[in-house]
């Protein structure tokens, strides 16, 4: 009888847990950072107030990795060079044709979950300059505003952004330089995720078994 009891004060537990964990907002922190061909990358994931995970991702690392699997694949570009150009067109079109049908399937299920996701900061400042080219300068940066207009507009379409982004694109006529600084804090509650990944894992699961 003792084990019984045990057995249902465990299950109690775990059913608290479980719910306790579903409400809980994890917020994340993405700093990007370049300049001169430096990139810097850090996230910082933290909930429950004295739960933080921080993780500094070496881009450099990275892009040794995919120029070794580039190395290693060399074989494979050789066969897609000696491909006819309208073979390997039809190839890249049908890939993108088969993105664009994922995408559109799930897009209800991402676009219901980015409506719950909270944007608290972000920062986005941009230095561009082109010494020998002031008009270049002035309509790369003209450019950038554009994109990052679009970005913000599309932000407040499909997600809540509780502050006013700290947007700058600053062109230099001094100097030859590119750097980006991109600082970000969002937020969402893990059932909200959780209830979306399955959602998606659930439509993919069906499409194969259509398609089969």
């Amino acid at each position: 009888m003792n084990w019984w009891i045990i057995l249902v004060v465990i299950l109690i537990i775990f059913a608290v847990f479980m719910t306790i964990l579903m409400f809980t907002r994890v917020h994340i922190s993405i700093l990007y950072k370049h300049e001169r061909d430096q990139d810097y990358l850090r996230v910082i994931i933290q909930f429950w107030m004295f739960i933080r995970i921080e993780k500094e991702i070496p881009i450099v690392e990275i892009k040794d990795r995919m120029e070794a699997r580039a190395e290693m694949t060399g074989s494979t570009d050789k066969e897609e060079q000696s491909m006819g150009f309208f073979d390997k067109l039809l190839d890249r079109l049908e890939m993108l044709k088969n993105f664009m049908s994922t995408i559109q399937q799930i897009w209800p299920t991402i676009k219901s979950f980015l409506q719950k996701v909270r944007i608290h900061t972000l920062t986005w400042q941009t230095q561009i300059g082109m010494v020998d080219d002031a008009a270049i300068t002035g309509t790369i940066s003209g450019v950038i505003w554009g994109i990052k207009g679009s970005v913000i507009g599309m932000l407040h379409q499909y997600m809540n952004v509780l502050a006013a982004p700290k947007i700058l694109v600053n062109p230099v006529f001094q100097k030859n330089i590119a750097a980006t600084y991109l600082e970000c804090m969002f937020s969402f509650k893990i059932g909200q995720a959780i209830t979306a990944f399955m959602q998606i894992n659930r439509q993919r699961k069906k499409d194969e078994v259509s398609d089969s």
